[in-house]
This record gives C-alpha cells, structure tokens and sequence, in this order.
C-alpha cells in the first residue's frame, strides 16, 4: 500500500502512455509504422536473453559520460568568469580573432582542404554564394522551417504547460510524462516520420515542432511555476478570481522570460533543422553541409556551419533587443 501511495502518479502515467500507444498501434493496424507494445518488449526480452542489450546501453551509457565529462570540465571553469561590460566589443573583437587565428594555424598544420579548409577558402564560398544569390534561398529556407517549426511547438506546448502548472490533477497525471521527455531522443524519431510520412516538407516540419516541444515543454512548466507569493496575495485582496489573477497578473509577469526561452528554442532549431533537411530538399544550411559532404567540398560544411553561427547569433541579439524594449519594467527590476 505504501509503494501505491508512494508511486502511483508514475503509474497512472505510465499506463496512460501505454494505453495512448496500444490505441495508435490498433488504429494504425501496421506494424512498420506503430509497433504494439508487446512487440516492442519482445525485442527488449529477447536482447536480455541472448545478452546483446547490455552492450548496447554499456556503450551508448559510455560515450554519453564521456561526453557529459569533457563539456563539463571546460564549460565550468569558463562559466565561473566574471562577466564585465567594460569593453566587451574589444573583447569579442579579440575572441573572434583568436578562433579565427586558431582555424587558420590549425589549416595550416593540417595543410588538407579535405579536412580542415582554410578561412579563406570557406568565406570564398560564402562570397560566392552572395554573388550567385543562392546564400538568401538557403539561409530563407532553413530560417522559414525553423520559424514554423518553433511557432506550432510553442502554440501546443505554451497552453499545455500552463495547464500543468496551475491545474493540480493535469500536473498529477502529466507531470511524470512530462518529466521523461528530457531522456527521448527526438533524433529518432526522424526515420520514423519519413515511414509514416515520407520525405517532403511535412515531415521536415513535424520532426522540428517534435523537437521544439520536447525542449519547450518543460520550459514552460518551470516558468509557470515560479513562485509569485505577493503578486497573488495583492491580486486576491483587489478582487481578482483565481483565472483574473493569472491572466492580469501572472501571465503578464513572465510573458519577458517565456519569449527569451522562445528565441533561446531557435538554438535547439537550428540544431535539428540540419537532421530534418538531409534529404529531399532544393535548399537549406542543413543541405548545402550534406552536398559538401557528400562531394568532399569541406569548405561548404564550414561555410554552413558559420552562416549557422552568424544568422543565429544576429537574431539572438535583435529579438532579445526587441524583447527588452517591449518590457523595460522587467528588465528594470532585475538591474539589468
């Protein structure tokens, strides 16, 4: 009884995931498509048996712990810097130009196009690009579907959060789902949706909007539920209901961080916009790097890979602008 108590929120959750999957498989009726769950645990049985599951999960368990143990051991040192606005465009004058230093010694060293190009020969094909017209058709392209992608991801995931947050029993049953999306690689759903969907834009966009709710979701959920003691107890003593108080006082309050999670979800576009524009597609950065790849033109991988970087970063900078511009109070408030 204990146990129940103690767990059955993961149940209930974990029957509801269970149950929604059973559904989708009978409907669908087609086993490449929607296996059934039995299925699938079949397959998970049958790798414990013969011993093969183990090295799968060692090894993928592995390469994440090494990975986790690099990034950490520069990304920690690097974030306890003291941040100082004193002369920061010199600063990043100076930090671009040591990268640019390091890539052009690191070309030299290697003195192969193959693998390292030079920065003068990627922002040739840059130029290049410009001069054809073809760099406004890629750029336009992969920012159109990482735009769409993002609006449909935040529309469904936005409501849903709020519901989680300020409702006690959708948290109850949601809260656990929500709280395993963080362990889904949305990498995999790719082949997926080219079965279910094939190769044209529609599963470009929905393989994007997936990968923008999974990061979005639980945004949302945290932002929600930050504590607002005195804002609620100020509106309750003015007469405000619980849905006046949330809509007149709450939502405004973090409307400021929900957008700057929206334009930090363009980072997590760009990253899966590359996946999403492998195949079938006339243009896009995501493209053009799998046609320098495939070709052995290295320079066009780094040349997407900066175009990435550049675009990005220019859109970081003016939408978080027009963001701080919009709500000053905000921004005010935290010294900033």
């Amino acid at each position: 009884m204990n146990f129940l108590r103690k767990y059955y929120k993961k149940l209930v959750a974990i029957f509801l995931v269970l149950l929604i999957w059973q559904i989708a498989s009978i409907q669908v009726n087609n086993e490449p498509f929607v296996p059934s769950p039995q299925s699938t645990f079949n397959v998970i049985v049958e790798m414990i048996k013969t011993g093969a599951l183990w090295k799968h999960v060692c090894a993928s368990f592995g390469r994440v712990t090494l990975w986790v143990a690099i990034a950490t051991s520069f990304a920690i040192p690097l974030g306890f810097l003291k941040r100082d606005n004193k002369m920061k465009y010199v600063k990043k004058f100076i930090f671009v130009t040591v990268i640019m230093a390091t890539w052009q010694i690191a070309s030299m060293i290697v003195n192969k196009e193959l693998f390292v190009p030079s920065p003068q020969s990627t922002f040739g094909v840059i130029v290049e690009m410009i001069k054809t017209g073809a760099l406004w058709k890629h750029v336009g392209a992969s920012f159109g579907r990482v735009t769409l992608g993002v609006a449909i991801a935040t529309s469904f995931a936005t409501p849903l959060g709020f519901l989680i947050s300020w409702n006690k029993l959708a948290s109850r049953l949601l809260l656990p789902i929500v709280n395993s999306l963080h362990f889904i690689p949305v990498t995999c759903f790719s082949p997926l949706l080219i079965l279910i969907f094939g190769i044209d834009e529609k599963m470009k966009i929905i393989f994007l909007v997936i990968a923008g709710f999974f990061s979005f979701l639980p945004e949302v959920i945290q932002i929600a539920s930050e504590p607002m003691e005195k804002l609620e107890e100020t509106a309750y003593t003015m007469g405000f209901t619980y849905i006046q108080m949330l809509w007149y006082c709450k939502i405004p309050r973090i409307l400021p961080t929900l957008l700057q999670s929206v334009v930090t979800l363009y980072g997590v576009g760009w990253t899966y916009v590359i996946i999403a524009e492998l195949n079938n597609t006339q243009y896009g950065l995501g493209h053009l790097m799998y046609i320098g790849s495939a070709r052995g033109h290295t320079n066009m991988v780094f040349a997407s890979i900066v175009l990435i970087i550049v675009v990005g970063y220019i859109f970081h900078k003016i939408a978080n602008l027009a963001i701080r511009k919009a709500f000053p109070w905000r921004f005010m408030e935290d010294g900033e």
